[in-house]
């Protein structure tokens, strides 16, 4: 379990830097890592080498980024453009950490030298900024292969250049110039370097908050119908983390019992205090500051004696790390919830967050990509009996 760290807790900035091979997933991980930090509250933001080089390289020569022979290690000019990307990526996270504007940085480079490492840990401690160090290692043939066609034959350095077969070829070559200098973090070398929701409930109906009522009638029949949907999807292993509160069971127990279904309670509804029961207008009628406080914030406003949304992110925390391992999940959930994890995997802000729309009756479908999600939105109709 990960620790819920707010922003004002990093008290020094810090700078994640990425090492590895091209293809062995650094963005990956750095896109995953940013989005996560966000999500809990910590401002993080990616500098990207190959981003900055794109732009340092002559337009009008945009070849420079995409032919194999500008990463070999005896190309002093190509060398020297590669350098000063590096050198204004990290000038840019300086001043992006001093001012305030993100508690963490994630430099994102091959940076496969103990000297380009050395360099980047000099600056961190000139700029009192902390720096470790993350190497990713794939050895499996079959991965590599797959990110260069998934990903890297798309890229801005080949797209528009030259033929996906061209620019995997030239791909390849450009790994075997990293390779000739790679020189992987040893510790004696290197030791100076430190989403459904449930069906209608009876509070729904009434527009109530929390509580722990049944499921309506038409709540009943989303749960029956979403047994439906499942059974004709045939989704291989799928698990089923439920909520639990009565309503989020009562709709995952319509679904097949061949089903692996897991109770969270971190899958709760977000706790209303002394609201629970009441509807919005209740609480603007017997509460008013209290509703006005919402209003104005309503990602950090708790409720009296309840919870904030901040609050469920915190408890979310272990749910995402088990989500981020799994294959086929089906999650049965609340509002507030939905809104927090769909939030993680949409990287929206935290402002955001309280507002994401989630319908009753709908089933999200999220697919992973490389550095995003595909999300589907089902809507099943209660009154025709059809999604």
């Amino acid at each position: 379990m990960v620790t819920h760290v707010v922003s004002d807790q990093v008290r020094i900035p810090n700078v994640i830097v990425m090492v590895g091979l091209p293809a062995r997933g650094k963005t990956y991980i750095s896109k995953k890592l940013c989005r996560y930090l966000n999500w809990i509250g910590i401002k993080t933001r990616v500098f990207n080498v190959g981003e900055y080089r794109r732009t340092e390289a002559n337009a009008a020569d945009a070849v420079h980024g995409a032919n194999a022979s500008f990463f070999s290690p005896n190309n002093a000019a190509a060398l020297k453009v590669r350098n000063e990307s590096a050198r204004r990526a990290m000038n840019d996270m300086a001043d992006c950490l001093k001012s305030g504007s993100c508690s963490v940085a994630i430099f994102d480079a091959t940076n496969t030298t103990r000297e380009r490492r050395k360099t980047i840990d000099e600056f961190c401690k000139e700029n009192w900024l902390r720096c470790f160090f993350i190497e990713s290692i794939c050895d499996d043939e079959k991965i590599i292969d797959s990110n260069i066609t998934d990903v890297k034959v798309n890229s801005p350095d080949y797209k528009g250049l030259m033929s996906a077969e061209q620019a995997k070829e030239d791909f390849m070559k450009r790994i075997e110039n990293y390779k000739l200098q790679y020189e992987p973090i040893d510790e004696v070398d290197d030791n100076v370097l430190s989403f459904i929701k449930h069906g209608q409930s009876e509070y729904n109906a009434m527009g109530r908050l929390g509580g722990d009522s049944p499921l309506t009638i038409e709540g009943e029949k989303y749960a029956e119908a979403l047994s439906e949907f499942f059974e004709k999807e045939k989704i291989a292993d799928l698990r089923v983390w439920c909520s639990q509160k009565v309503r989020a069971a009562q709709t995952a127990k319509k679904l097949k019992p061949a089903f692996h279904t897991e109770y969270w309670k971190a899958l709760d509804e977000i706790d209303a205090g002394i609201c629970e029961g009441l509807t919005y207008d209740d609480i603007q009628q017997r509460y008013p500051k209290q509703a006005e406080d919402r209003a104005r914030d309503k990602y950090h406003y708790r409720y009296p004696s309840g919870e904030s949304y901040e609050d469920v992110v915190s408890r979310l925390e272990p749910v995402i790390m088990e989500l981020e391992r799994q294959a086929n999940v089906l999650v049965v959930s609340h509002q507030a919830v939905l809104r927090c994890i769909l939030a993680y995997f949409y990287d929206r802000t935290l402002d955001e967050l309280p507002y994401i729309d989630i319908g009753l009756h709908s089933l999200v479908k999220l697919t992973p990509r490389a550095y995003h999600c595909d999300s589907t939105v089902y809507q099943y109709d209660v009154g025709k009996g059809e999604q």
